[in-house]
């Protein structure tokens, strides 16, 4: 292809994007065009290039060993070009613009609170999109530009940045513990109602005193962090929640730490970025941001004490 006879990259961009994204029809949401625009573009460069790029069906499309030469050399390029475009645009602009991040409800919750209004009082220029959901799709294809996610994440074509691992403690409101007694130690939680944390389907184990973990019968489950801990609250029982979630509700006395020699480490929180050479200046002000308030536990209990 003759890039001085053909300055156009639209059909180059968008064959990249479909790759990325896995179908026509995610990357014409990408581009915010209709489907025919992306099968034209895609149809006119292999027809200049003279080999098939993808194979398409009804159901499924498969990048060709030319697409994928292709697609490794080109992606990096159009990443540079857009970068330089960017750089032109911004200027010496302070960071601006929107930035689009999903996150588990319990950690949105609970934690992103304390992380944008520390990150707001620094960039105020910034807008943040916030989506509560576990939905495990694909970045791009669903139009964020970060996402925080919970336990092993599998290989993949985005960057993978671990973020912390918050023990699991005990706890309880004094309430429950006046009406029902403080257990002093592990045995005696049998005689409690629990309230147990479903991960995937399934129960979360507690820890035990010889430093194992266990299964609970529980009074009630819930796949829900955050509703588990207002339950704790409300005094149904004692759950084994993140030590992160329940910082605020034990510095104001809502609920108690119960067995405190008694936790078990977490799942890590992953911060996943598009796979990409540049991310806007916005995006990454806000990945850092996130990175250096995990580091930091003290930033996290100090806003707690504000409460």
């Amino acid at each position: 292809m003759n890039l001085q006879s053909d300055p156009d990259f639209r059909d180059l961009a968008a064959f990249v994007r479909v790759v990325d994204c896995g179908s026509i029809s995610a990357a014409a949401r990408a581009l915010s065009v209709t489907k025919s625009v992306v099968s034209r573009r895609l149809k006119r460069l292999e027809e200049r290039l003279g080999v098939q790029l993808v194979e398409r069906s009804t159901r499924s499309l498969r990048i060709t060993s030319s697409g994928e030469v292709l697609y490794q050399r080109s992606r990096p390029a159009l990443e540079a070009l857009e970068a330089a475009h960017e750089e032109v645009r911004e200027g010496a602009k302070a960071v601006g613009g929107l930035v689009r991040i999903a996150a588990p409800p319990d950690v949105g919750g609970d934690v992103l609170p304390w992380v944008l209004t520390g990150f707001a009082e620094r960039h105020p220029d910034v807008e943040v999109e916030v989506f509560l959901t576990r939905e495990e799709g694909d970045l791009i294809a669903n139009g964020y530009d970060l996402a925080i996610r919970g336990g092993r994440q599998p290989d993949s074509a985005l960057v993978i940045r671990l973020m912390n691992a918050s023990p699991f403690i005990l706890v309880a409101s004094p309430a429950y513990l006046a009406r029902a007694g403080r257990p002093t130690q592990a045995a005696d939680l049998a005689h409690h109602r629990r309230l147990v944390f479903l991960r995937h389907g399934k129960r979360f184990l507690w820890p035990t005193e010889t430093g194992g973990h266990a299964t609970m019968d529980a009074c009630i489950r819930s796949d829900d962090l955050r509703m588990l801990r207002k339950l704790c609250e409300l005094g149904a029982g004692i759950a084994c929640l993140p030590a992160d979630a329940t910082r605020g509700a034990l510095a104001s006395g809502a609920l108690e730490h119960v067995l405190p020699g008694l936790e078990r480490r977490g799942s890590s929180l992953y911060i996943l970025q598009t796979a990409s050479a540049y991310l806007r200046p916005s995006v990454r002000a806000l990945r850092d941001h996130l990175v250096d308030f995990f580091r930091q536990p003290s930033a996290f209990e100090e806003a707690d004490g504000d409460t």
